[in-house]
């Protein structure tokens, strides 16, 4: 004759059996939604107040990715809406695209050198840039330092390298 199982032994074992198939399935909702692994940007992580970053010789066995990312902190920021800047990053982007004659490389097969993927133009502090150029067959990278004042930014050219 079979044994039957008490009514309290049946639920103890299926809230059991609920509590391990909610853990599994919370476990398992967590790896599925985990987002891939990417490789950061090349980019020298500092500000102003720190360190200079290392030359881009020792980044250039590196490889490029495609976007640079913005590392301008709150304070950088402010500091450059007060000297005039509505939206900085954008603003240093957008204005540093109609500056190609700061490339001090000459293009190749008669390409010409040019800022033209914002996306590769990176602001790191609040007078610090690093951008990549290209001119349809080379690409290279510059690091330049800039002031605002009243608005205006001018450029200075500290490394570049050229992608010949």
């Amino acid at each position: 004759m079979k044994k039957i199982l008490p009514v309290n032994r049946i639920i103890w074992i299926v809230a059991i059996l609920a509590v391990i198939a909610v853990l599994i399935f919370s476990w398992f909702r967590e790896v599925k939604q985990a987002p891939p692994p990417q490789l950061s940007p090349s980019i020298p992580n500092t500000t102003s107040d720190q360190k200079r970053p290392e030359s881009l010789e020792s980044q250039q066995n590196e490889e490029p990715t495609d976007i640079r990312e913005h590392q301008l902190q709150d304070a950088d920021r402010q500091f450059l809406i007060e000297q005039g800047l509505h939206d900085p990053t954008n603003d240093l982007v957008k204005d540093l695209m109609k500056h190609n004659e700061l490339i001090p490389c000459e293009g190749s097969i008669g390409g010409t050198p040019g800022f033209y993927n914002p996306k590769r133009i990176a602001v790191l502090s609040k007078d610090h840039v690093v951008a990549d150029y290209d001119d349809g067959h080379d690409e290279g990278t510059v690091e330049l330092t800039f002031i605002v004042s009243h608005g205006t930014i001018s450029w200075t050219v500290v490394h570049s390298e050229c992608g010949n």
